[in-house]
């Protein structure tokens, strides 16, 4: 358990996802526990300009500063190293999972993705990686089974493109913004409380964070959905819905438009304050 929508200054969240992770690690040593699966967010990685066409167990854990999800994560990945050398006869399995996907699985995550709301950033074409809720429960399942020990990244086979996702779901309503200009818009939602999605996701819409998955693929996991699978999966049990689908919510296209041409607004009026 861990406080998902955690946001800057939330010691509860801090509190929760780092140290409480850590008391029950060792709450399970103390009880004989001889195997430990964790899953935690790709995001770790951090989505950066340099990152290499693909991420493997071996790369660098630096998630977006203030992205508080991906940052608790990597911080007990940190502390782990000491604790694994406390407790050397405990296996404990990191499964760094893409976001997930499929019937079922309705989060922050899939809404930024593949929803109506989708959000792009403009001039860039980012690949999404994700992987279906079934997949993730057999690669807990193989990891006790087959005895892992230690980080495999999890995705499922493939990626999706966001023309394809077009295809399948229409064109989103927000059309793809300048990256500042969409971070202006998540603050300024987030302040008003209509928004869920921190301004911090924007660096992973904007940079590649792509995994491989040979290292569980070579232990002999075999998912059993693609991603563009999992998108499917995920329409047809409506967690994402097609754009055309939801003309009920034509108000919150108005408000999100509305939302828009003030943080544009507002960010002109900035600029040309500093010009002057």
């Amino acid at each position: 358990a861990g406080v998902a929508d955690a946001h800057n200054g939330d010691e509860l969240a801090a509190r929760t996802n780092i140290d409480g992770v850590l008391r029950v690690l060792d709450a399970c040593a103390s009880c004989g526990v001889t195997t430990i699966i964790r899953v935690v967010p790709t995001s770790i990685y951090g989505a950066w300009p340099t990152n290499p066409s693909e991420l493997t167990e071996d790369s660098a854990i630096r998630p977006v500063p203030g992205f508080l999800p991906a940052v608790h994560a990597a911080e007990v990945e940190r502390r782990l190293i000491d604790w694994r050398f406390d407790h050397p006869s405990i296996r404990v399995v990191t499964l760094r999972s893409a976001p997930v996907l499929g019937s079922g699985a309705d989060h922050m995550w899939s809404r930024v993705l593949a929803g109506p709301m989708r959000l792009r950033v403009r001039g860039t074409e980012i690949a999404l990686q994700v992987v279906h809720p079934d997949d993730v429960a057999s690669a807990i399942s193989f990891a006790i089974v087959n005895g892992l020990d230690g980080p495999y990244n999890l995705c499922a086979n493939g990626v999706i493109t966001p023309e394809s996702v077009d295809d399948l779901l229409g064109r989103p309503w927000i059309p793809a913004l300048p990256a500042e200009l969409l971070e202006r818009l998540l603050l300024r939602a987030s302040r008003l409380r209509i928004g869920e999605i921190p301004a911090e996701v924007v660096p992973y819409l904007q940079y590649p964070c792509v995994i491989s998955n040979k290292k569980l693929l070579d232990a002999g996991w075999i998912p059993s959905y693609s991603s563009k699978e999992a998108l499917e999966d995920a329409v047809r049990g409506g967690v994402l819905e097609p754009a055309d689908s939801l003309p009920a919510r034509s108000w919150l296209r108005r408000a999100v438009v509305a939302l828009g041409v003030l943080t544009l607004s507002s960010l002109l009026f900035s600029r040309l304050r500093r010009k002057s």
